[in-house]
C-alpha cells in the first residue's frame, strides 16, 4: 500500500487517479448489488470509526496515513533486523500487482464487496466517502498551491519557447486527468455503496493478486507478457522493478513489508478512527492558542 510503501488504498487510488485511458470507457462495475439490510443498532468500530469521519475527516485521513505508513515501516524494521531476503520474482510479482491492473479490477473490487457487504453489513455503515472526500479536497488544494508556485516561477521566462511546450503537456494532462477523474468518481461511487468494505476487498484483492503472479514467475510463466497482451497496452514495472536492481535487499523488504501490512489493516482503520479526532482536537486548541 516507493520509498515506504504501506498497504491500504493510498498507492490503490493513486495508480486510478493515474490509470491508463486504455481502460474501457464504460467498465461494468454497476453489479446492481446492494448493502444488506440490517436493523442492528452500529457496532462499536462503526460508530468510531463515524464519529472521527464525522467531526474530522482531515484529521481522520491524516491519521490513516500515520497508521497505515507507520505499519509497514515498524514491519521494514523488523526485517532489515532479521536480515530477511527477498527474491527479484517477488518484487516484479508486487510491481505487476499494483500497477497495471488497477483499473480493470475494479469490477472485482465491486463483487468482494458486494459479497463482504451481504456477509458483514455494518462494513458498509461506514461512512468512507468522508474519507476519500477529506483527500480529494487536499489533493485539489496542493494543485492549486503547486501551480500557483509553478506560474510565478515561470513568468518572466522565455514564454514564446515555452508556450508550445506548455500546451502539449496540458493536453495530456487533461487526457490522462480526464480518465483518472472518472475511474477516481467510480472508486467513489463504489466507497459510498459499500462503505469499509470496499476498502477491505481492495486489501484482499491487491495481496492474493501478486500471490497468484508470484508463484506463476516462479513457475516459469512470463506474466508481464500475458497481461501486455491482455490489456492491450505496454506494462511499465520500471519502477519496482528498477528499485530491486538497484536497492537489492532493501527493495525487496520494502515490498515485502507493504505486502505483509494488509494483514493489519483493521488495526489501522481502528487507529485512525480514534486518533483522528485527537489530532482534531489539539489542532484546534492550537489554533485558539495562538
Amino acid at each position: 500500500m516507493a520509498a515506504a510503501p504501506s498497504a491500504g488504498w493510498r498507492d490503490e487510488y493513486a495508480s486510478e487517479r493515474d490509470a491508463s485511458a486504455s481502460w474501457d470507457e464504460d467498465p461494468a462495475i454497476d453489479l446492481e448489488m446492494s448493502p444488506a439490510e440490517d436493523d442492528a443498532p452500529d457496532a462499536w468500530w462503526v460508530s468510531l470509526m463515524n464519529e472521527g469521519l464525522d467531526t474530522d475527516p482531515g484529521w481522520t485521513l491524516a491519521a490513516f496515513f500515520m497508521c497505515d505508513l507507520g505499519s509497514a515501516m515498524v514491519l521494514f524494521a523488523l526485517y532489515t533486523v532479521a536480515q530477511v531476503s527477498v527474491d527479484a520474482d517477488f518484487v516484479l510479482a508486487y510491481a505487476l500487482a499494483k500497477g497495471p491492473l488497477r483499473a480493470p479490477r475494479l469490477a472485482l473490487d465491486a463483487v468482494v464487496a458486494a459479497d463482504m457487504t451481504r456477509r458483514w453489513p455494518q462494513l458498509a455503515r461506514v461512512r468512507v466517502t468522508s474519507l476519500i472526500d477529506a483527500g480529494t479536497d487536499a489533493l485539489a488544494r496542493f494543485k492549486r498551491v503547486w501551480r500557483s508556485d509553478a506560474e510565478e516561477s515561470s513568468a518572466g521566462g522565455t514564454a514564446g519557447s515555452s508556450a508550445g511546450v506548455t500546451h502539449e503537456t496540458g493536453a495530456e494532462s487533461s487526457k490522462k486527468s480526464g480518465a483518472g477523474a472518472k475511474l477516481a468518481a467510480e472508486a467513489r461511487s463504489l466507497t459510498d455503496k459499500y462503505g469499509l468494505a470496499y476498502m477491505a476487498a481492495k486489501n484482499i484483492i491487491g495481496p492474493v493478486t501478486m500471490v497468484i503472479f508470484y508463484v506463476a514467475l516462479k513457475s516459469g510463466i512470463d506474466v508481464q507478457a500475458l497481461l501486455e497482451r491482455a490489456l492491450g497496452s505496454a506494462v511499465n514495472t520500471s519502477g519496482a522493478g528498477g528499485a530491486a536492481a538497484t536497492a537489492g535487499a532493501a527493495a525487496g523488504r520494502v515490498c515485502l513489508s507493504s505486502f505483509t501490512s494488509t494483514a493489519l489493516f483493521p488495526w489501522v482503520v481502528l487507529g485512525a478512527g480514534a486518533l483522528g479526532p485527537v489530532l482534531g482536537r489539539a489542532a484546534r486548541g492550537l489554533s485558539k492558542a495562538e
